[in-house]
Order: C-alpha cells, then structure tokens, then sequence
C-alpha cells in the first residue's frame, strides 16, 4: 500500500515537474527573438514583452548609461535611440542561474567619429511568466556616454 501511494504521489508530480523543465527552453528563445526584433527595428515588439515595471540596466560605455525603470522609460531612453545604430549579434545565448545571458558582437558608428566600432557584449536577461523583468548591458569598446563624447555640452 505504501509502494502504491508512493508511486501515485510520483505520478502526480510527474507532469509538474515535466512543465517546469519545458518553460527553461523558451527562456533563450524569447531573448533570441528579442535580439531578431532589434535587428528589424522593431521597437514595439521588444516593448511588448517587457515587464510594466522592468528594471535595465546600461554599463559605462552606453550613450544611455544608467538605470532605466519602467517598460515606458526603458522604450523611451535606451531602445527608440538605438534604432538603426547597433547591431549585436549573439554568438551564445545560455541559462545562468535564473538569468539568460547573452554574448556576442556589437557593431555600432561611433556617434562623434563616424568610425566604425566592432566591440564585445554580455548581457544578462532575466524574464517572468514570459516578460523581460530586467537587464544588465555591458558591452567592451570605446566609452560612449555623452560626457565622453560631449564633455560639458549638451549632445
């Protein structure tokens, strides 16, 4: 009789466990598109599976350096600027922990030379019932942030 519950207990928490492994998959997936959406110029895709209240984060070598709340905020300042400016291609995107990260090439003009710039990117994804709660951008290469290009001017 034990056997028995124990095996019934089994197969109830079978197809649960089954659902939990099939969502890790879609996790890259969703990011990948992501990155395909950018490529497009698609802002308004890439808005639509952000979070309401998502968190990114730019590094030190972005024209949008900073902390940017909220899916309004983060179309506004970081994505709407980049349209037709960077390229990134992921050479890898993968399961760390509960983040997704991404890593690959960017291709940009520099806004100040024109030259163009081949750098290095990691970005770290993280994503809830399907939307884009935060992320953290770093990319190598040249500083681009306004005081770099601009000093104390206005860009």
């Amino acid at each position: 009789m034990t056997r028995l519950l124990a095996l019934l207990l089994l197969l109830a928490l079978a197809p649960a466990a089954s659902a939990q492994r099939s969502t890790a998959p879609a996790a890259p997936d969703a990011v990948a598109q992501i990155y395909a959406d950018l490529a497009r110029g698609d802002v308004e895709a890439v808005v639509a599976v952000l979070d309401p209240h998502v968190v990114w984060v730019e590094g030190p070598h972005s024209l949008q350096v900073g902390r940017h709340v909220g899916s309004g905020t983060v179309a506004a300042r970081v994505l709407r600027p980049q349209v037709g400016a960077p390229a990134f291609v992921p050479d890898m995107i993968t399961v760390e922990g509960d983040r997704v990260v991404a890593v690959g090439t960017r291709r940009r003009t520099h806004p100040a030379t024109g030259q163009l710039i081949t750098t290095r990117f990691r970005h770290e994804w993280r994503l809830a019932d399907g939307r884009v709660t935060g992320v953290d951008r770093a990319d190598d290469g040249p500083d681009l942030s306004a005081a770099a290009l601009c000093g104390a001017e206005p860009c």
